[in-house]
């Protein structure tokens, strides 16, 4: 793990991490980082691990934290990163905990999530529109489920449990 959280590193993220393929984690949340999410840390298929949150990113998504197939934990909330949000990212099968919020315009519809291992979803501030859809209530491990602020309707489901 590569641990810089909570600290006032500025400056764009260094497209030399990439090169450490070994990387089992990367945390850059709570920092004053700029720029987008440079192509080269799609070489760090190691990464179980991955934190953006809290920072001042520009750009969008990328599309390779979807091909990450090892990740369990993912952060991405407050970080500036914007749509599009990878469908592929809602289908990591390791993924335990994901949580993402406060991107510019908002997913809109609900995103179809097949990653079965989830136990955290925050889809906080995310602009998601209309019902909750039933397939969350078939996540067996899910314990968390944070989905304030946004613009949901319909009632409550009776099997949320």
């Amino acid at each position: 793990l590569l641990g810089l959280e909570a600290n006032k590193f500025s400056g764009t993220i260094p497209k030399e991490l990439g090169n450490l393929i070994n990387l089992e984690g990367l945390a850059l949340s709570s920092n004053q980082l700029v720029g987008g999410v440079p192509k080269t840390l799609a070489r760090l298929k190691n990464l179980t691990n991955l934190r953006f949150s809290d920072n001042l990113l520009n750009g969008s998504i990328p599309e390779f934290i979807g091909n990450l197939t090892k990740l369990q934990r993912l952060e991405l909330y407050a970080s500036g990163l914007t749509e599009p949000i990878p469908d592929s990212m809602f289908g990591l099968q390791n993924l335990i905990d994901l949580r993402i919020s406060d991107t510019t315009a908002g997913l809109g519809q609900f995103p179809h999530i097949t990653s079965k291992n989830l136990k955290f979803l925050v889809l906080r501030n995310m602009n998601l529109a209309g019902p909750i859809p039933t397939s969350l209530w078939d996540l067996p491990n899910l314990m968390t489920l944070d989905l304030s602020f946004n613009r949901l309707t319909g009632e409550i489901p009776a099997d949320a449990s």
